[in-house]
C-alpha cells in the first residue's frame, strides 16, 4: 500500500521517515518528493507497506497524539501559535497529520523573536515533535 504524506517538514529525511513507519510494520519504500532543479523537499512524500493493515495501523498511529503546552502559551504576550494539522477533542487538543504547528514571536528586533518563539517552542511538546533549528 503506498502511502502519501503530505505537509512533510523540508528537513525531514526518508531514513527518520522509514524509522517512524518502521514501528507499525515492514518498510518497502521511503521517497521524499524533491525539486527537480533545486533538489530540496517538496514538502510530501511516499512511503510503501506492504501490508495494508500494517499501513492501516501506521496511518492511524500518526494521528492522535496529545499536545502539551500550548495553555502555557495562551498568557505569553507576543506568542501566537497557529494551528494547521491539529483536532479539538473536548478540552485537549491532538494531533491531525501534516506540519501541526507554527509558533511565531513579536520582538523589538529578530534575534529577540527567534530567542522567544524557542522558548515557547520549548514548551509545546508531543509524541514524534519535530521542530526546525537552524532559524537563527
Amino acid at each position: 500500500m503506498d502511502i502519501y504524506i503530505g505537509n512533510l517538514s523540508y528537513r525531514a529525511t526518508e531514513d527518520e521517515l522509514r524509522q517512524a513507519f518502521e514501528a507499525f510494520g515492514q518498510v518497502d519504500g521511503v521517497q521524499i518528493v524533491k525539486d527537480k532543479t533545486t533538489g530540496q523537499s517538496r514538502g510530501f512524500a511516499f512511503v510503501q507497506m506492504p501490508q495494508q493493515s500494517e499501513a492501516e495501523a501506521a496511518i492511524a498511529g500518526m494521528h492522535g497524539k496529545e499536545i502539551g503546552g500550548l495553555e502555557s502559551l495562551k498568557d505569553r504576550q507576543g506568542i501566537v501559535a497557529f494551528h494547521a494539522g491539529t483536532k479539538r477533542e473536548g478540552s485537549r487538543f491532538i494531533t491531525w497529520g501534516g506540519r501541526v504547528l507554527n509558533i511565531v514571536a513579536v520582538e523589538a528586533d529578530l534575534d529577540a523573536a527567534v530567542k522567544k518563539v524557542y522558548e515557547a517552542v520549548g514548551q509545546v511538546a508531543f509524541e514524534g515533535m519535530t521542530y526546525r533549528k537552524d532559524i537563527a
